[in-house]
């Protein structure tokens, strides 16, 4: 289907408006917008593995 033989939407579609950008490229907060009791925390990998092998211990 090419862009020029879409549908136009009924309904609450219509005047639907998307929401704002939230996060950078980086996945950087942009303002959050405040929610009674929420923080925003940032949880940064953990490593799972190591170049010489397993973090556990084998047996």
């Amino acid at each position: 289907m090419s862009g020029d033989d879409r549908a136009v939407p009924d309904g609450w579609m219509t005047t639907g408006t998307p929401d704002r950008q939230t996060v950078t490229s980086d996945w950087l907060a942009i303002d959050p917008p405040p929610i009674d009791g929420v923080r925003i925390k940032e949880i940064r990998p953990v490593a799972t593995s190591n170049p010489r092998g397993s973090l556990l211990a084998s047996s």
